[in-house]
């Protein structure tokens, strides 16, 4: 597969792919949502260079808030998820994994995390009627749809590299005077943390 095909959008001229820093290439989407599920969510064409267009129909999603006062917050809101998937729920039933896992952050004005949640797209076989949660810190949510900008990335969540994607994406989109949701922050993980080829996205909500 080329860059292009992995990437999913041209890189501006000057600009550094990450694999170029990092080696490693971002698993292609087509090879992340080829072993499961993933939301409807077509590609849009960008105005400008650096950053992929989406657009996300509206749909169902878990999603439980994540604690900081516990060691690994991120695991633990994981672990809820799947419980919900296994069972958890007042159906009995199990529903299928699907991809991404998505952390949203909530920012306020100095851009500083004042709050997060963690989201996993409902499978289509109960999209329509997502079972309930017998969790209370598990919740359904039905999202509107969304436009999205993001960059991939070949890495990890915690990595400082894919942190540097956010502000590449801003400035990509200020060049083409698209604005976005300034109270959020998106970080998407399309495979397995710390297996095989890596799939991770720094995405933003248009306005």
């Amino acid at each position: 597969e080329s860059e292009f095909e992995t990437y999913g959008f041209e890189e501006c001229e000057d600009w550094v792919r990450p694999h170029e820093v990092n080696s490693k290439l971002p698993q292609s989407i087509a090879l992340a949502c080829g072993r499961y599920e993933c939301p409807e969510a077509p590609v849009q064409e960008s105005d400008g260079c650096g950053y992929l267009t989406r657009y996300i129909p509206k749909a169902h999603w878990i999603s439980t808030e994540l604690d900081f006062s516990v060691p690994d917050p991120l695991r633990e809101a994981y672990i809820r998820l799947q419980r919900y998937r296994s069972k958890n729920n007042d159906a009995g039933v199990r529903i299928p994994s699907t991809r991404p896992t998505v952390t949203w952050e909530t920012l306020d004005a100095d851009g500083n995390v004042v709050g997060a949640k963690m989201s996993m797209y409902v499978s289509s076989e109960f999209q329509d009627v997502p079972p309930a949660s017998t969790d209370p810190l598990v919740i359904i949510e039905q999202w509107p749809d969304y436009t999205v900008y993001s960059r991939s990335y070949g890495g990890y969540l915690e990595d400082e590299l894919f942190d540097e994607q956010f502000g590449l994406l801003e400035e990509a989109l200020s060049n083409q005077g698209v604005e976005v949701d300034e109270s959020a922050r998106i970080k998407v993980s399309f495979t397995y943390h710390r297996y095989g080829s890596q799939r991770t996205e720094a995405m933003l909500i248009g306005r």
